[in-house]
């Protein structure tokens, strides 16, 4: 299991707050999405109560409307194909709740499961971070395309770095404070990132 270590992502949102009278409850045990009608798929659910005890993947309304706005798509989970080998593959945004730290306090992050070729998944682990509830984190998918680095990197370097995407990527979001786009690098056979709001 390999474990990646720098992390996390602020995207525009549209839908109006009174649609977040939504049950997270009742989206864990469905696996589907009330705003989004989108459903997770059960095999993802599976692995993930598998390998990650007391983990669920983050709601609609676990997530702060109040500083993140909200949004149509899933908050939670990406379902694309990131290293192009023909195999679909996920990213989950993962909570777990902390009890002995307060009722309001989880760790937060993400797990990419990357599928293989005997229909099970490599997991990759990103770092965790420590939030309060509700969460201001989020992630979502980068289409293919070239995307450029935030002006505040690019000014303190000097230089600022384009990457042009053959396949899709995906973000982490922390509402208000920053964006990351993480990529699959073919030639080094990992994920890479690039911070785009800073």
């Amino acid at each position: 299991m390999y474990v990646f270590r720098p992390m996390v992502m602020v995207m525009a949102f549209v839908l109006s707050e009174s649609v977040l009278g939504v049950s997270a409850q009742a989206d864990r045990e469905s696996g589907r999405s009330s705003l989004s009608g989108v459903t997770v798929d059960a095999e993802v659910r599976k692995e993930v109560a598998r390998e990650y005890a007391g983990a669920t993947i983050v709601e609609h309304a676990d997530v702060d409307i109040k500083t993140c706005g909200t949004r149509a798509e899933h908050p939670g989970w990406i379902k694309a194909d990131f290293n192009e080998d023909g195999r679909p593959d996920h990213a989950v945004l993962l909570m777990t709740r902390q009890p002995e730290k307060g009722p309001a306090r989880v760790t937060v992050h993400v797990v990419v499961l990357l599928g293989d070729k005997n229909k099970g998944y490599r997991h990759i682990i990103f770092d965790r971070v420590e939030e309060a509830v509700p969460i201001i984190k989020y992630i979502g998918k980068q289409p293919p395309g070239t995307i450029h680095e935030s002006e505040a990197v690019a000014a303190e370097q000097g230089e600022g770095r384009s990457v042009t995407l053959q396949n899709p990527g995906w973000m982490f979001i922390s509402c208000q404070q920053y964006a990351r786009v993480y990529y699959w690098d073919a030639r080094s056979s990992r994920f890479e990132e690039i911070p785009t709001v800073d």
